[in-house]
């Protein structure tokens, strides 16, 4: 228990009672204040700025961690180059083609060119063809219809011509063949048969009947026998 008043104490040197007025646990416990004295309050106080200051580094490091963009580790003249050789690449025009390649190239297109050719040239040939075989049967047509009327065909000189002179084919002028040319008649004397040809393509004389296999492109008809 402590007691306020006056408290008694003894000299170390001469050992007389010494008397000092206070609170013995004041005197006892109170830390001395001045020059060699700490305060507490200021120890609490160093103590927090101490704590804040040693928080303020270790959460530093962190949050510039977090917010500050990477920096690679490469040098800068390195990293340069890099740059200027992707950037070469993603530049750089495709080579030439090789004399090799060309050759290869101009074959191809050459083969296809020859086959297109040959199947239009096939294809405009047939269909000229069927135009002829069309005109052939208008012409074949007329011929029944002179020979129902006058008992014989007309003759060979002039005789598609008198046909027309008649209307007999439906138009003034006589059909010509898929490749514009006229038709070749014979009818030898008396009239009792005919022969009507058209020389083709070539417009030559093959000397027989394509439809009955003789060489050449001909195209030949008669009165007894149907056009196929």
């Amino acid at each position: 228990m402590m007691t306020r008043g006056l408290a008694e104490y003894r000299s170390p040197e001469t050992g007389a009672p010494v008397r000092r007025s206070g609170t013995t646990a004041d005197r006892g416990d109170r830390p001395r204040e001045g020059r060699g004295g700490a305060n507490p309050m200021n120890v609490r106080r160093g103590g927090a700025t101490s704590r804040r200051a040693m928080l303020r580094v270790i959460l530093r490091p962190s949050h510039v961690h977090e917010h500050a963009p990477s920096r690679s580790t490469e040098p800068a003249g390195m990293k340069m180059n890099h740059q200027r050789k992707l950037t070469c690449i993603m530049r750089r025009p495709r080579g030439a083609f090789t004399l090799l390649e060309l050759m290869i190239v101009l074959v191809i297109i050459a083969i296809l060119g020859t086959i297109v050719t040959i199947n239009l040239v096939g294809a405009a040939d047939k269909a000229r063809e069927t135009k002829t075989r069309a005109n052939m049967r208008t012409i074949l047509a007329a011929l029944k219809m002179y020979r129902a009327s006058f008992s014989a065909y007309p003759p060979t000189q002039g005789g598609l011509q008198l046909l027309a002179q008649q209307n007999l084919f439906g138009q003034p002028e006589v059909p010509k063949d898929g490749w514009d040319r006229d038709f070749d008649y014979y009818s030898p004397a008396p009239e009792s048969e005919f022969v009507l040809i058209s020389y083709g393509a070539n417009g030559k004389d093959d000397g027989g009947n394509k439809d009955e296999g003789a060489p050449g492109d001909d195209i030949w008809a008669y009165p007894d026998r149907e056009l196929p």
